[in-house]
């Protein structure tokens, strides 16, 4: 490496290590910071003693803290929050003959999908094998097993 680019490269480096690390600890912001006049005044916030809204600070923070703490210690925990984004092949419940936007579909083991996009006639059938599996952002697509259309659905129950 030039001896020219050496001290660039020291530099780029020294500057991503800061960087990493300071977004990896988010300071806390005050509450008085976060929201405006208005919104304390609404909240009732401005009626507190400067030991107050100190206390309540505090224990903002060491909610967020606790909630940082939890998540670090229990990967887990994460993962609970948000439903696992994988595909489920199920049998749906009673004759099917197709559906349209609007369309509510159950499973054999109660999961209940509405169906946002797509149509589909077909003839009546019992039971079928369905497969709902992922798309891109949030997305769910239905597809029942001897059929090439596929329905865009939300899960409701």
């Amino acid at each position: 490496m030039s001896s020219r680019l050496l001290p660039l490269s020291l530099t780029l480096a020294a500057v991503l290590v800061v960087g990493a690390d300071a977004s990896a600890q988010t300071a806390y912001v005050p509450i008085e910071q976060r929201i405006t006049a208005e919104q304390r005044q609404a909240a009732g916030l401005h009626k507190l003693s400067a030991d107050e809204l100190a206390a309540l600070n505090a224990l903002l923070r060491g909610e967020r803290s606790a909630a940082v703490a939890a998540a670090a210690t229990d990967p887990a925990a994460v993962e609970r929050k948000s439903p696992p984004r994988e595909a489920i092949t199920a049998r749906l419940k009673g004759s099917f003959s197709g559906w349209t936007p609007g369309t509510n579909l159950e499973l054999d083991d109660g999961q209940v999908w509405r169906v946002i996009d797509g149509s589909l006639y077909t003839d009546r059938v019992e039971s079928p094998a369905v497969r709902i599996e992922p798309g891109l952002l949030g997305a769910w697509y239905l597809k029942v097993d001897g059929q090439t259309n596929r329905a865009k659905v939300r899960r409701v129950k």
